[in-house]
């Protein structure tokens, strides 16, 4: 929550040395073993490390320990009656998406070439609108269908903002944008259920 926001916002602050952003431009990352590819070798690198993460949970959810905790998502108190410890899967969760969040901030910051203790303010809105936008127009329950689904509603939210750019919307208003677009995926998610109740 708030709390836990607050806390991890001075636990940040430690870590990049009590200073609000840090210069990695003199620094080896990820992106420098190689340039043979360039100007795509950082979206090639990104690209396979996206493919390599989305195997692995699509392999991970199908598991007995996965099908767990996305029974324990759908209908906790169904998985409470099957003798299933839900805390311990809500730990698991949370556990397993902040790694992810760690790992796309590591790989954000060595892409951007610096630390900011700002760069993460937002995020949530992000994630939640490539959800909602890759998941609406998707019928299909399969795993891997909704994980391709997510990554490609990721690349459609940050393409539109991208052209909003291209076409001279003041950086400032990029975050209106950014709800309108929330607004957009929400109301077409929700009018889709309606439609299919009446249908």
């Amino acid at each position: 929550g708030i709390l836990t926001q607050t806390a991890l916002y001075s636990v940040n602050l430690r870590i990049m040395h009590q200073t609000p952003n840090i210069s990695l431009f003199n620094h080896k990352t990820i992106f420098s073993c190689t340039t043979q590819f360039e100007p795509y070798d950082k979206l090639l690198i990104i690209g396979v490390i996206v493919i390599v993460i989305t195997v692995l949970l699509n392999y991970f959810l199908k598991t007995q320990m996965g099908l767990a905790l996305r029974a324990c998502g759908d209908n906790e108190a169904m998985v409470r009656a099957s003798s299933i410890d839900t805390d311990k899967m809500k730990i698991i969760g949370l556990g397993l998406a902040n790694g992810l969040v760690a790992l796309s901030g590591a790989l954000f910051t060595q892409q951007q070439g610096y630390a900011d203790i700002t760069s993460g303010i937002g995020m949530m809105v992000i994630g939640l609108a490539s959800i909602i936008i890759g998941l609406t127009f998707i019928k299909s329950d399969k795993v891997a269908i909704c994980l391709v689904g997510t990554i490609v509603g990721a690349i459609f939210y940050r393409f539109a903002l991208t052209i909003a750019l291209y076409l001279g919307l003041p950086s400032g208003d990029l975050k209106i944008l950014s709800a309108f677009i929330v607004v957009i995926a929400i109301s077409s998610a929700t009018l889709k259920r309606r439609f299919k109740k009446h249908a």
